[in-house]
């Protein structure tokens, strides 16, 4: 059985410029076939701003471009408040099915 290990870039965007910062953020794919990647990450709170949206992107080509990820759950989107240990869990295979291979 062969797999490909692939770089992933993901980058976190907020609607504004804010104080708050992601940390902890960690990205693995699962090894049971599933090609599910989960992401798991904390949310420092701003003063100004109580909620957030918060996109995921990936990169194949050293970060030269991103493509906004969709086929995503858990805590992404709009209006996410800050806190420790938010996940988003990927469903890489189906958006990206083309590019891994077993």
């Amino acid at each position: 059985m062969r797999k490909i290990l692939f770089p992933l870039a993901f980058i976190f965007q907020f609607a504004f410029a804010q104080q708050a910062e992601v940390t902890n953020v960690t990205v693995a794919q699962r090894t049971d076939g599933s090609k599910i990647v989960d992401i798991t990450y904390d949310l420092t709170e701003d003063a100004v701003f109580p909620e957030f949206e918060i996109t995921v992107e990936v990169s194949f080509d050293d970060g030269a471009t991103y493509t906004q990820i969709s086929q995503v759950t858990g805590d992404v989107g709009d209006n996410i408040m800050p806190g420790t240990g938010k996940t988003i869990t990927w469903d890489a295979g189906s958006e990206f099915g083309a590019t891994f291979y077993e």
